[in-house]
């Protein structure tokens, strides 16, 4: 794992000196609003190109027992010839850790995978900008899956937590609306 945090910290730091006027601070509002904090950057990594990176967690969101953390690390191309400007098509991955209640079973485990972004940027001034996105690709999960009120961990053998449930599926991978702040 640490190998992957200073792969990606190498890559953030050596593209910061390319295009240092476009470097952006961003959070998803839809998370916000789920009760979910989320975090991101955007740094231009040239004329029609941008790398994103955005993190989100949450703990009880609505005094639900639920928790989860992710990451999204991105490539966009724009296609109006200038980073952070109108629409792009954006290629992804997504990484997250999960326990969550849904109509009576505990699902708890983690899932990654990959796939596209479509989105546009809203200038609102010379510092703001919304961005509305949506994008569907192909996860991956392995999980525990059981029912509340099972007494699922101490079930198994030496304290040994396994999987019982794992698999893929074709879904929404990254859906929403970012307000983000650049940086010149």
């Amino acid at each position: 794992m640490r190998k992957y945090v200073l792969a990606i910290i190498l890559a953030l730091t050596s593209t910061i000196g390319v295009r240092a006027q476009m470097f952006a601070v961003n959070t998803d509002l839809l998370w916000d609003a789920a009760c979910v904090p989320s975090l991101g950057i955007e740094i231009g990594t040239g004329n029609t190109t941008s790398f994103a990176f955005s993190a989100f967690g949450g703990y009880k969101p609505w005094g639900r027992d639920a928790k989860f953390a992710g990451v999204q690390p991105e490539f966009r191309y724009w296609l109006s010839g200038r980073a952070m400007h109108q629409q792009y098509i954006g290629i992804g991955a997504i990484m997250a850790s999960f326990k969550c209640p849904v109509a009576g079973k505990i699902y708890d485990g983690y899932t990654a995978g990959a796939g596209v972004t479509f989105g546009y940027a809203l200038k609102l001034n010379r510092h703001f900008v919304m961005n509305f996105h949506a994008g569907c690709g192909l996860l991956f999960y392995n999980q525990k899956e059981y029912f509340e009120g099972d007494d699922y961990d101490s079930a198994n053998t030496h304290g040994e937590i396994e999987s019982n449930a794992s698999g893929y599926n074709i879904l929404p991978t990254n859906l929403g609306v970012t307000i983000s702040y650049i940086l010149h």
